[in-house]
């Protein structure tokens, strides 16, 4: 919905949730064979939307306005509702969940996994629809239908301005090293991934990196992965690319799916090696193998 820092190995994360290291396939051996499809939980009624993973593996999906936990047997329960809710994030022990109808106006809601209550503690945040921690661990929101924005929330909740060259943001996410954010365009005419240079000052100008020809629809989401790939939910073509950050060479490793939007890495107890994907367009939460 839903990837910063490399981790050792293929055993998940332990700081920021969606971000893990695959490693030699020989360390996924028991993992989803790369490019299968199969479903983990399924029988949410109005599609999912936005995932997030918190440090210790527990995982999160949106739908609707709810938002759930999903276990690692396919079961799932209400924790939270949220009107809108959308893409989301683990921060600072707590679900921060991007929405574009909070105060009516849009915001970002922090959920307290422990108890479900809610805040809303930004807004407005006009069309937010994704959350992603940055290396700095503030949140950078993006919203497509607003400005062609992405915006910084401080943990103070100040707003700064972050990235404004993308048509219609949909996703963010930053290279393992930090050195790079990469944002997905969910333009339907031009979907496109860009790629914008991070250094000591701040994010310099980007640049589009690939572009798709229709009809593949938006670019929903992005994770950028310590293999040498970062991974794009292509929505009308229902499919997982898998890009080169050098060459931006493109390959498919999930084609079986409906409208993915929201993607993240596995962690915990989770396949670490497989993504975990939501689609507004059907009951179910969806695992594609990734390992090389």
């Amino acid at each position: 919905m839903p990837l910063v820092t490399a981790l050792a190995g293929c055993v998940g994360a332990a700081d920021l949730p969606g971000s893990v290291s695959i490693s030699p396939s020989v360390l996924c051996a028991a993992s989803l064979p790369p490019g299968d499809v199969e479903r983990v939980a399924e029988g949410f009624s109005n599609g999912t939307r936005g995932i997030a993973f918190s440090p210790d593996g527990r995982l999160f999906v949106t739908h609707g306005d709810a938002i759930e936990e999903v276990l690692t047997d396919g079961s799932h329960g209400a924790l939270a509702t949220v009107p809108g809710a959308a893409g989301m994030e683990w921060w600072s022990g707590q679900l921060a969940v991007a929405t574009p109808e909070a105060g009516g106006d849009g915001g970002l809601v922090r959920v307290d996994v422990a108890t479900g209550e809610t805040v809303l503690f930004v807004s407005p945040l006009p069309g937010a629809e994704s959350a992603t921690l940055t290396p700095w661990r503030t949140l950078a929101v993006a919203s497509p239908t607003a400005d062609q924005e992405v915006v910084e929330v401080l943990n103070d909740g100040g707003l700064d301005g972050f990235i404004q060259e993308v048509p219609a943001p949909f996703g963010v996410a930053f290279t393992p090293e930090g050195d790079a954010a990469w944002v997905s365009s969910s333009s339907a005419e031009a979907p496109t991934l860009w790629r914008f240079p991070i250094v000591e000052d701040g994010i310099v100008r980007g640049d589009p990196f690939l572009e798709w020809d229709a009809p593949v629809g938006a670019a929903e989401a992005v994770v950028s992965t310590t293999d040498d790939a970062v991974y794009v939910a292509l929505s009308a073509a229902g499919r997982i690319a898998r890009v080169d950050p050098e060459t931006a060479e493109e390959t498919d490793v999930g084609t079986e799916l409906v409208a993915p939007t929201g993607i993240a890495l596995g962690t915990g107890d989770w396949d670490p090696c497989a993504l975990y994907v939501t689609s507004p367009s059907s009951d179910a939460v969806f695992a594609v193998g990734v390992s090389r």
